[in-house]
This record gives C-alpha cells, structure tokens and sequence, in this order.
C-alpha cells in the first residue's frame, strides 16, 4: 500500500500478490488505485465507473482484468470509501469492494477489503 500526496493530486494505491506454486509459477495480484485525494473532502466514497479517478485490476495465470479507461473489455463496480486522512497524525484508512468480469473468464469479487496506513 502506498499514498504520495504529491504525484497526481494525491494517489493512494492497494496491491496484493500472492504466489500459489512456486514449481509452476501460479499467482495472484490484485490492486486497486485512486487518484486526485487532494480534491476532495474526507470521508468520501470513490465509485468505479470507466473514465474516473479509480480503478481496479486482478491477474492470475489464466486472466487479466483491468477495470479502467485503457481496457474497456474487462466491466466492474466497486468502490474505495477513504474514511480517515490525517496527514497531521499520518494516518490513512479506509473500506474497498469490487467485482470485475470478463468475458471467457470466472467472475473476481473482492469484498470487505479494509487498509490501515501509518503516512511516517
């Protein structure tokens, strides 16, 4: 997880990987990304719709799916709710959701995903 309150307007970004096999390389990541923090009051909710200032993408040896304007094949929803930015106190917190489909491939859902960042 990282935030940069310099680099677009304030980016806050959420990944995780994980390795399934090592023996034959199998793994999985995902990642959710926001954009343009510095414009908005907090709490405030970032829905995923194409053209925003979010975005969602999940991959594994079998699929890649990115929910943002650069691949329109891949559809979603979700959300990321930035519940707490104190940059006085350094920290961050918040809720994630999303569910991504694409066709030839199972459906992705993540739900109740929840970060909790110290910024220093």
């Amino acid at each position: 997880m990282s935030y940069d309150p310099g680099y677009a307007q304030g980016t806050l970004n959420i990944a995780a990987y994980r390795i399934v096999d090592t023996i034959k390389s199998h793994y999985t990541d995902m990642g959710f990304f926001v954009d343009s923090l510095n414009n908005y009051s907090i709490p405030h909710t970032f829905n995923l719709k194409m053209n925003s200032n979010m975005g969602f993408g999940f991959s594994n040896n079998f699929c890649s799916y990115q929910f943002e304007s650069y691949y329109p094949s891949t559809y979603g929803s979700g959300f990321i709710t930035i519940s707490k930015l104190d940059t006085q106190q350094g920290i961050i917190s918040g809720t994630f959701a999303g569910e991504l489909y694409i066709s030839g491939c199972d459906t992705v859902n993540i739900t109740e995903g929840r970060f909790d960042m110290k910024l220093h």
